[in-house]
């Protein structure tokens, strides 16, 4: 039996099934090839998108450091100035920190929300749920969203470290207890720290120009150089570049204010003002002084007073040898707390009548011209003294260093004490059986008697140095190094989650 063989059409049937195989093998190559492709494409995205994201990081990083930098140097200039003022004008340390320290925090609530990357606009970051978050814990913890396009964004949640203090400081003098710096200081009066009369740079950086300069202020801080009188003067700090001023002073309506001048000042009247200081870096003339309270005059030289009359607190602080005429103290007035509060480089007074209340500290030569007479006040003079007529009553104590040269009268009663540590040449000498004049027994002198109820008494250098003692006042005031927190901008990020 034969076989039939028939071979047409093999031929075609096979090529169809090689192009078949073909197709099907380029169409998966093509797909597994764009596929690669999206997904390349896919990946660089999610990296620019990421990166955006880290983009936005740095930069509320970089914002950050910025704000602290400025704050920490506002606090630093806050308390260097604060530091300058009179000690019953300084605020707190903590309290200048704390106000600058809310002042931060409220500032990094204005940070802005969103930034975009140039050149597309469409590329940008943003803060998560459009607001910058309260702190808490010394942290600010937010999300930072970068933006590519609608169906592309990245999120990166960050924990910034905020510093606790935007200062450190240290004490660079602790003022020790009460005892050991009256040892040390010696000083009925402590002298303020006249390096810092005023602030440098003078006036501040940042202070505007007065806009008045007919005395009319109130409220406001700024600088002049041309000041005709202090008509109005309200709770202002003025930076004085001038060195005169020829109207006067004789109303209540200058108080609560600080004026600060360059050099030399020089003022005829200066009457019933309140809650006043001058930061004089020069020399200091003066005509009429009344005080109604808390006056506060500090110069950097020597200076001159004619009339003081003190109803209430006065503080002079003279680096310089001070001058002065008449000095009075009005009686019977209610609340006077103290009268003149004095430190100075040397003094000469013409006159002084029945002063109370008072406290000198004269760190040199002293001179009472003629009668003075004190009542509930404290003298300490560590220089030569001569003297006319001295009379010290109602608690007074006095404290004399070096040689004391005085001619008439020398009265001490109702509970005083006089102290002389050197050489001394008294006049009539009157002492009342409640009161002490002390001498060293190893000093060398003269004294007559007239009217007087008993001797002076004498004392070894151990007795003398018990009995007569300068405590010093109140403890020396801590001092501070500040130095700005400048935080390292690679331990901000504490915490970074992708």
């Amino acid at each position: 039996m034969k076989s039939v063989q028939n071979e047409k059409g093999y031929t075609l049937l096979l090529t169809l099934i090689i192009i078949f195989i073909i197709i099907i093998f380029f169409s998966s190559f093509a797909f597994s090839a764009m596929n690669q492709q999206k997904q390349i494409e896919k990946t660089d995205d999610n990296y620019e998108v990421t990166a955006i994201a880290e983009m936005g990081v740095e930069y509320y990083r970089a914002e950050l450091l910025n704000l602290i930098k400025n704050y920490a140097d506002l606090t630093l200039i806050a308390l260097e100035l604060n530091d300058t003022l009179p000690k019953e004008k300084r605020e707190n340390i903590d309290t200048i920190k704390n106000r600058y320290m809310t002042n931060f925090y409220d500032e990094i609530n204005t940070l802005p929300l969103s930034k975009e990357v140039n050149p597309a606009p469409q590329k940008y970051f943003m803060v998560k749920g459009g607001d910058i978050p309260n702190i808490y814990n010394n942290q600010l913890i937010i999300g930072v969203i970068g933006h590519l396009s609608d169906d592309n964004t990245k999120e990166i949640e960050v924990t910034f470290s905020l510093p606790i203090d935007l200062i450190e400081f240290k004490l660079s003098n602790d003022g020790g207890d009460e005892e050991s710096s009256g040892s040390m200081n010696g000083k009925l009066v402590p002298p303020p720290d006249f390096t810092k009369t005023i602030p440098d740079p003078f006036p501040p950086n940042g202070t505007k120009a007065c806009s008045d300069v007919n005395g009319n202020f109130n409220k406001v801080t700024c600088y002049t150089d041309n000041l005709l009188n202090f008509n109005k003067f309200q709770e202002t700090t003025l930076y004085y570049t001038g060195t005169k001023v020829n109207g006067t002073v004789d109303n209540e309506n200058f108080h609560n204010s600080i004026i600060y001048t360059k050099g030399n000042f020089e003022i005829s009247n200066f009457n019933k003002s309140k809650d006043v200081s001058f930061m004089i870096n020069g020399s200091g003339k003066f005509g009429t002084i009344e005080s109604n309270g808390n006056v506060i005059l500090q110069t950097n030289n020597a200076s001159s007073f004619q009339n003081i009359k003190i109803k209430k607190d006065l503080n002079l602080y003279i680096n310089g040898f001070a001058t002065f005429s008449t000095i009075d103290s009005e009686k019977n007035i209610p609340d006077k707390k103290e009268g003149l509060i004095l430190y100075s480089k040397g003094a000469s007074f013409m006159s002084i009548n029945d002063l109370e209340n008072s406290t000198f500290e004269i760190d040199g030569e002293t001179k009472f011209n003629h009668a003075s007479s004190f009542i509930n006040s404290k003298i300490h003079s560590t220089g030569d003294v001569t003297a006319s007529q001295l009379k010290f009553s109602n608690n007074s104590y006095v404290y004399f260093d070096k040689e004391i040269n005085q001619s008439q009268t020398f009265e001490v009663k109702n509970s005083s004490m006089v102290c002389l540590k050197d050489t001394y040449k008294l006049g009539q000498v009157a002492i009342d059986k409640s009161s002490f004049i002390y001498i060293l027994d190893s000093s060398a002198g003269t004294y007559k008697l007239q009217n007087s109820e008993k001797n002076p008494t004498f004392l070894s250098q151990k007795e003398f140095d018990k009995v007569c003692k300068i405590a010093g006042g109140p403890p020396m005031e801590p001092s501070y190094d500040y130095t700005p927190f400048i935080p390292n901008e690679n331990e901000m990020i504490e915490k970074i989650n992708y």
